[in-house]
């Protein structure tokens, strides 16, 4: 067993972080970790686990404690050799500012999305309890839509059993960001008349510059995803006659 060779486990399937302490293997569940960090120090790897507490600086009704008096461990701090093995290979890849369709109840407000081990999870950056995770194992197409010749850059994904999103059953989730954030207004309108159309011819290689960088940012992403589930990327579109 990898704890008895003093290796952190990840028992995805019971979202259970099991630890090697003197020894033994000591189980967590995911709930009750704060936060994660690392860092390198006089040639070691420093990984230091942070659990939530009383003492802890929690919002009011994020987590209760059967015995708040109890003594509660606050922190764990792993030393390693190999920093390059928690650091490097199980980075997760983040898509920021994304909103996600269809839409978490309450306000609408752009999100994270992550590549994990197993799937992909958005984060609400209002309340960590706002997500939505798609498990690998359920997607069975990707399709990407460019946004070179339309408003929204997007990645759709088709999953094979349906998952609630904002209390409704859905077999389809959509990651998108706008293209554009070009607004017009008088102030602007007057620049170009007086000015010419420089300004105008500025502003729409910077559009374009957004665009194709947008493009490279999804696509890689879904690309992953690919990668991870073993399918070819497909264009989102339809062909008219």
């Amino acid at each position: 067993m990898k704890v008895r060779n003093l290796q952190i486990v990840i028992d995805v399937k019971h979202n259970t972080v099991i630890l090697p302490i003197i020894g033994r293997p000591v189980s967590c569940h995911i709930n009750t970790i704060k936060n994660v960090s690392t860092h390198d120090e006089k040639g070691f790897g420093f990984l230091r686990i942070n659990f939530l507490s009383p003492a802890g600086a929690i919002e009011k009704d994020d987590q209760s404690f059967e015995d708040a008096s109890a003594h509660f461990v606050r922190s764990l701090t792993f030393r390693s050799l190999d920093s390059d093995r928690y650091r490097d290979s199980n980075r997760v890849t983040v898509l920021d500012d994304v909103s996600i369709r269809p839409v978490i109840e309450g306000k609408k407000i752009p999100g994270k999305a992550e590549i994990h081990q197993n799937g992909i999870r958005y984060r609400s950056p209002v309340d960590f309890r706002r997500r939505v995770d798609v498990l690998f194992a359920n997607i069975r197409h990707v399709f990407f839509q460019s946004c070179r010749h339309e408003q929204l850059v997007m990645i759709h994904i088709h999953l094979k059993n349906p998952i609630i999103v904002g209390n409704k059953k859905t077999n389809d989730v959509q990651f998108y960001r706008e293209a554009t954030n070009i607004h017009y207004d008088d102030t602007d309108r007057k620049r170009k008349y007086r000015y010419g159309d420089e300004d105008e011819f500025e502003s729409e290689q910077e559009e374009r510059r957004r665009r194709v960088e947008l493009d490279r940012l999804f696509q890689g992403f879904a690309q992953k995803i690919a990668d991870e589930v073993d399918i070819p990327i497909r264009d989102l579109g339809f062909d008219g006659k």
